[in-house]
């Protein structure tokens, strides 16, 4: 699923560089004596701080809080339940700012961007060197398509990949990779409850757990989930009718499923076993590229003339599994069609170009 993970990374990106942009983050590592860069966004949005009960004391707060991070809306409740959980957790950048901000943590890590990313187990070379291998693929294709050569679904679903993981990889260069060891940070004082539901509120949910079961509240662990929302993705939320948050992530599996779609429709009048497996092709390609523009636009259409009740949230659960459900199918069925159709492929499809006698890059 190229298109969530486009989502994940636009999401992450976004996160980290409004992180690294913000000032009451910058006079925390100024008053610190050290740095914040978006590479320290990343390392903490992956997990890379624990939180751990320190020496208790009395600490005053910090009131230079962007407004979106000090107050949980009035519409977001959380039980004694949800709060049930201390530390040791990982935190993730707003978290941290909060933390900060209210003296909770009193002092930022001493560790430089280049230690970071001398933890990590990819360097830039390596990234620009696998996106030059990967991207050699589109070279290959647009080199059979003047040669008036055919090529093959499997191709295109490589020219999918491709695309996306270029698309990620360029979201993701200053991020730190495989890192195993976290980074301790230590409380000043006991979290009382309005700390613990603002740790909530930014702590988010996880897109398949969101998209399954409408759960918006995930207590706070020693990892940080891979489908997580990042708080500081969010880009506005809109209160008419039913609350909507748009974020970054949403935005990017939108872009992710446009980009999957558009290029399986390139194979619109490739040769195919059967007709109606062609007639199946089109269509397999044409929702996948349209139907979450469409939803999302939907449910926010919708959101405008609705009312937060029960028959609204019931009626949007099942729209969104229906719609993800038919997803995952029409995927399935394109990623089998493209194996099957290699024992039915046209002569021309077996000839090589130019392209193909340059093999260092192919690895």
């Amino acid at each position: 699923m190229p298109g969530f993970v486009v989502g994940k990374a636009l999401g992450d990106c976004v996160a980290a560089y409004r992180s690294a942009r913000c000032n009451v983050m910058q006079s925390h590592a100024k008053r610190s004596g050290t740095s914040w860069t978006m590479t320290h966004a990343f390392f903490a949005n992956m997990g890379g701080y624990i939180l751990h009960q320190g020496d208790l004391h009395t600490t005053s707060s910090n009131d230079a809080l962007h407004r979106w991070l000090e107050e949980v809306p009035s519409t977001v409740q959380y039980t004694d339940e949800d709060r049930r959980f201390g530390p040791p957790f990982a935190i993730n950048s707003a978290q941290l700012c909060v933390l900060m901000s209210k003296g909770l943590v009193t002092q930022l890590p001493d560790i430089s961007e280049d230690e970071i990313k001398d933890k990590s187990k990819e360097d830039m070379l390596v990234k620009l060197l696998t996106l030059g291998q990967i991207g050699w693929i589109t070279v290959d294709l647009i080199a059979r398509k003047a040669s008036g050569l055919s090529s093959t679904l499997l191709e295109l679903a490589g020219l999918n990949f491709s695309i996306c993981a270029i698309l990620i990889y360029s979201l993701l260069l200053e991020k730190p990779k495989d890192i195993k060891e976290p980074i301790k940070e230590f409380l000043a004082r006991q979290l009382d409850d309005d700390d613990k539901d603002q740790l909530l509120w930014l702590n988010a949910t996880g897109f398949f757990r969101n998209a399954l079961y409408q759960n918006r509240t995930i207590s706070p662990k020693q990892t940080i989930a891979n489908d997580m929302y990042n708080a500081e993705a969010r880009l506005g939320l809109l209160t008419l009718g039913v609350p909507w948050h748009i974020t970054s992530e949403d935005i990017g599996y939108g872009l992710g499923t446009v980009i999957s779609g558009t290029v399986y429709c390139l194979a619109w009048n490739f040769t195919f076993p059967t007709s109606a497996e062609q007639i199946v092709w089109r269509s397999a390609s044409v929702y996948t590229a349209a139907i979450f523009p469409v939803y999302y636009f939907a449910m926010l259409s919708h959101s405008w003339l609705s009312h937060d009740s029960r028959l609204w949230h019931a009626v949007r659960r099942v729209v969104a599994n229906t719609t993800y459900l038919l997803y995952a199918i029409c995927r399935l069925f394109m990623i089998v069609d493209a194996f099957r159709s290699l024992a039915y492929l046209p002569p021309d499809a077996f000839l090589t170009t130019w392209s193909d006698l340059i093999t260092y890059l192919r690895g």
